[in-house]
């Protein structure tokens, strides 16, 4: 699942942006799930301090905080 910012262009606001924000996966042989954000490479990275939750609401509470602005800048 792949998590998106839509926002208007700010040059020309008839266009929509979707910016890609965080990507959460399920690890079925671990009952897990892992939390990815993007960097500068435009490459998917494992969220460091935590990249494995027990629970999907556990991930999406961390993208909301965003403490360390990974995924929000």
């Amino acid at each position: 699942m792949d998590l998106f910012e839509i926002r208007p262009d700010w040059r020309d606001p008839s266009v929509t942006r979707h910016t890609p924000v965080a990507r959460i996966r399920y690890i079925r042989s671990k009952a897990q799930w892992r939390l990815y954000w993007m960097r500068s490479d435009l490459k998917w990275h494992a969220y460091e301090p935590s990249p494995e939750h027990e629970s999907l609401q556990e991930a999406l509470a961390l993208v909301d905080e965003d403490a360390h602005c990974c995924f929000f800048g």
